[in-house]
């Protein structure tokens, strides 16, 4: 990766992992993507600040069956897991609070997507599209309210409380 940083007492500049700014005020710094492989066919995304899972950080991890998104994720990106069919079960942390445009499509072998969120997270387009032998696991208590929400109602009959 390629980094770039300059400190003056009116300006900070950052350049990493395809993020830049220039301005007068802190600067985050960009996001440090930790994958921890458990075993050959699960591993966990964690990242050290808030921020967006996105494709190029998911095709980075080949092979995997499981995906355990961190906390530190709250949004899954653009297409983050499109087109993996190695996959078998996403989990996504109760902080997720928007699913990015086709970042659950096209994964045919999923079979189980885990949403921890108590509150259904908003959606783009094409959710879930070419996958068919999926259920949707959510909180007990959020179950009616994901089958009811605007974003989630076309699968309310794949949505099922998270067994334990």
């Amino acid at each position: 990766m390629n980094k770039f940083a300059m400190d003056s007492p009116i300006m900070k500049m950052y350049y990493g992992g395809g993020v830049a700014f220039v301005g007068m005020k802190e600067i985050p710094k960009p996001k440090k993507l930790t994958v921890t492989k458990t075993d050959s066919s699960i591993a966990t995304l964690d990242c050290d600040s808030s921020s967006v899972l996105t494709r190029a950080e998911v095709t980075a991890i080949t092979s995997i069956q499981k995906a355990v998104v961190g906390s530190c994720v709250t949004e899954l990106g653009e297409r983050a897991f499109y087109n993996n069919s190695s996959i078998t079960e996403i989990d996504l942390p109760s902080t997720i609070t928007n699913i990015g445009n086709q970042s659950i499509t096209n994964c045919a072998n999923v079979t189980s997507i885990i949403v921890r969120s108590q509150f259904p997270p908003t959606m783009k387009s094409n959710y879930f599209a070419g996958m068919s032998k999926y259920t949707i696991y959510v909180p007990s208590e959020s179950v009616d309210a994901y089958k009811a929400d605007k974003y989630w109602i076309d699968y309310a009959s794949k949505i099922q409380t998270i067994q334990s």
